[in-house]
């Protein structure tokens, strides 16, 4: 892929969006719609978050649903558009520093300042102690951590629209080839996996 696509979820806050945020819209959509897919009917695969990929739409469809639910996640990588399924070196190097997690959590929340304070609050005692867990590798041969595995397989999962029973299923196997006590942190279902995210 090589090319930034922040866009597609940074300029952009419910139904607001930037220019730089249409003028990708555009992009895409020329892109969407130059394809010989396309070209049978006047129709391609949407990728707003209601759609998700499942439903073809004219092109003034598709803009308008995307203006209105935005990119579902994930989906940087234009695969039903495409584009090719293999990540290439740029997009891998997030993979040996933990998905970054801290990182996004410490942008999230603002926490940098936090940090620098000379009294920690208990929040901010609390906050170190789940950044420490982000950073904690799942065994000492990898580097992913438990959150970073079930924020990739839920990435997964609603990229390529998995269904929760091959979600579980792709968990199970997670731990029969790992093993339950190298993976004994990491959910076993996607209803554990959502409420690890959402806590």
């Amino acid at each position: 892929m090589g090319e930034d696509r922040s866009w597609m979820y940074n300029e952009r806050k419910g139904s607001l969006f930037s220019p730089v945020w249409k003028a990708g819209l555009d992009t895409f959509l020329d892109h969407a719609f130059s394809l010989p897919e396309a070209a049978k009917d006047g129709r391609s695969k949407c990728p707003c978050t209601k759609c998700d990929c499942g439903h073809k739409r004219k092109r003034d469809e598709m803009e308008m649903h995307l203006c209105r639910n935005g990119f579902q996640l994930g989906y940087e990588r234009w695969t039903r558009h495409g584009e090719s399924d293999v990540n290439d070196q740029a997009d891998n190097e997030y993979v040996g520093s933990s998905d970054r997690m801290s990182e996004m959590l410490f942008d999230a929340i603002g926490a940098e300042g936090v940090r620098q304070s000379e009294e920690a609050t208990q929040e901010a005692k609390e906050l170190y102690e789940l950044l420490e867990e982000v950073d904690k590798p799942l065994h000492d041969k990898t580097s992913h951590s438990c959150l970073s595995i079930v924020a990739r397989l839920m990435t997964i999962k609603t990229q390529y629209n998995l269904s929760e029973a091959g979600y579980n299923e792709i968990m199970n196997l997670l731990h029969e080839v790992i093993g339950d006590e190298a993976a004994k942190d990491v959910p076993k279902s996607f209803y554990r996996s959502k409420s690890l995210c959402i806590a």
